[in-house]
């Protein structure tokens, strides 16, 4: 038996043997495994070769679809820029445009310097990492798409650079110009265009969040600008809107600003923000916590973006798992009927408002909240955590009538001329931000409501 298995033993290792000394089995092996190959074939050269050709082809491959798809991102760029200036588009749409095409691009660059390592025969192992750090951010993208039904687009970094942190308000207007006609002044508020004014005009600030800091035009075009123009010489405007900030906010604001320099009348065109927390779970005790939360999310005060986090999709996954901050779990009901805890919060929050404007002699003017109720049809939940958009119009009806019985209750006023004026979806440039045309059609709206109110003499 001994003997007999030493003979298989020695046919199974002269077949190996025959094997591996066969053309075919050689190519197989120069096909699949080419850093083995390179070691083990009679010439070390002609594996490195086949290895350094194919990453070329890769890396080809790479470049042509980067550069196809960054010139089809340039063009849609251009396309949005010319529609911002012809006021029909969303400001922030092209940010968001020019954010992906810098992202196209800078891949496009790292490709082609991948194909261009291949060229140098030193070169093997660093264009294999570098072509395995695109196929890792494909597959990023891939996933991406997959968990988004839409292409990813990196945020801006500029949108990291316009606020700073702020103990009370959570975030506060960084001053600086951020490109596209958006700029913050030197007293950290959204630039307001006070041109032709006399010495000492009287003073209108305007308090809100994102649809009073009009994120969708450039600070020429904002409804504020266009306000101060049609008042005349003897009033300027201040802009003291921030995305996302509630009534809440405001009472802070108005309380710190009234009491350095107080205006002749302030607006306050709110609403939409505070109605994003109808139906909260315990909303009165955790208002405060939730609301901080999201600011900051999406803010972003003092929290700028290296380049690596800006434009690598998979390196900011890592870093938001690694640097992960718990934050209050929000939880509530989904309804289509008003939430009595909220507009009780929100109505007191006015009457505190017009209360404190009333101790500093400042004219108190809310305004009702308008949106895009065109785009506001379906049973999308967007915005708004609990309510679906088509309840929209209906819910923020309510809360504009909470905001009427404050502004009675308070002594403030409540201007009623918006809500005679007929909106449509060409005044908007999504579900709730004014385009330029709809900015100059609110300023109008609104402005012989204002003059005299802002004309009287306050009782001092």
């Amino acid at each position: 038996m001994g003997h007999l298995w030493a003979l298989e033993k020695f046919r199974f290792a002269n077949l190996l043997y025959s094997l591996r000394r066969s053309p075919v089995m050689h190519r197989v092996t120069v096909a699949l495994d080419f850093p083995s190959t390179a070691r083990s074939v009679r010439s070390p050269e002609m594996g490195v070769d086949r290895f350094r050709r194919a990453l070329r082809t890769i890396a080809a491959v790479f470049v042509v679809s980067l550069v196809v798809v960054s010139a089809a991102s340039l063009i849609i760029y251009r396309r949005e820029l010319g529609r911002v200036a012809s006021g029909q588009d969303d400001l922030y749409a092209a940010i968001k445009s020019g954010s992906a095409l810098d992202y196209y691009l800078i891949w496009s660059g790292v490709s082609m310097f991948a194909l261009a390592a291949t060229f140098q025969k030193r070169l093997v192992w660093l264009p294999f990492y570098v072509v395995l750090a695109i196929f890792a951010e494909a597959g990023g993208n891939a996933c991406y798409y997959v968990t988004h039904n839409h292409l990813f687009r990196p945020l801006p970094r500029v949108l990291f650079e316009r606020f700073d942190a702020q103990p009370i308000l959570v975030a506060r207007p960084h001053p600086g110009d951020f490109g596209f006609g958006v700029t913050h002044d030197s007293d950290g508020r959204r630039t307001t265009v006070n041109e032709g004014k006399v010495p000492d005009p009287r003073y209108v600030y305007v308090f809100g969040g994102s649809t009073t800091y009009d994120v969708a035009n450039r600070d020429r075009d904002t409804w504020t600008s266009r306000l101060s123009a049609l008042l005349g010489p003897h009033f300027a405007v201040e802009n003291y809107g921030v995305p996302g900030f509630t009534s809440l906010e405001a009472l802070h604001q108005s309380l710190f600003v009234f009491r350095d320099h107080p205006p002749a009348c302030a607006i306050y065109y709110e609403g939409w923000n505070d109605l994003r927390y109808s139906h909260v779970k315990d909303i009165a005790a955790n208002f405060s916590a939730v609301d901080a939360a999201y600011l900051r999310d999406s803010l972003f005060p003092s929290r700028p973006r290296g380049v690596l986090e800006s434009y690598s999709i998979l390196f900011a996954f890592l870093k938001s798992v690694l640097t992960h901050e718990d934050e209050p779990r929000i939880t509530g009901t989904l309804s289509d009927q008003p939430d009595p805890e909220l507009s009780r919060y929100y109505r007191e929050n006015m009457e505190l408002i017009a209360l404190i404007g009333r101790e500093f002699h400042v004219k108190v003017i809310f305004v009702p909240q308008l949106l895009n109720y065109a785009n506001l049809t379906t049973d999308r939940i967007s915005y708004l955590l609990f309510i679906r958009d088509k309840d929209t119009k209906k819910l923020m009806g309510f809360l504009n009538n909470e905001l009427a019985a404050a502004a009675k209750a308070s002594g403030a006023t409540f201007l009623t001329s918006p809500l005679s004026r007929a909106w449509t979806g060409a005044d908007f440039a999504d579900d709730g931000h004014f385009n330029a045309a709809g900015a100059d059609k609110f300023a109008k709206t609104i402005v012989d409501g204002v003059r005299p109110l802002c004309q009287l003499e306050s009782n001092r």
